[in-house]
């Protein structure tokens, strides 16, 4: 069975071009199940969260801290530190 694509490979973007409307969408994908993930599956609403609140902050500082590390090298990190 292979691995789903991240959100932004679901998306077909690059992490460059990511918004601060990406990030929501990513809080939103990683508290699907992992099975839906892909949106070949529907979620009901009733679903329980697949992630909670510790792991989503966990994930979102390591994208903040991503996005710092590239900066620092001089990549641009698109909008995401300017948002």
């Amino acid at each position: 069975m292979s691995r789903p694509k991240g959100v932004l490979g679901v998306r077909g973007l690059d992490w460059r071009e990511a918004r601060l409307e990406d990030v929501g969408e990513f809080v939103a994908w990683l508290r699907l199940p992992p099975t839906a993930r892909t949106g070949a599956v529907a979620v009901l609403p009733s679903v329980e969260h697949h992630c909670g609140e510790t792991t989503v902050n966990r994930r979102l500082s390591a994208v903040s801290a991503f996005c710092r590390h590239v900066a620092r090298y001089g990549v641009d990190p698109g909008e995401l530190l300017t948002s």
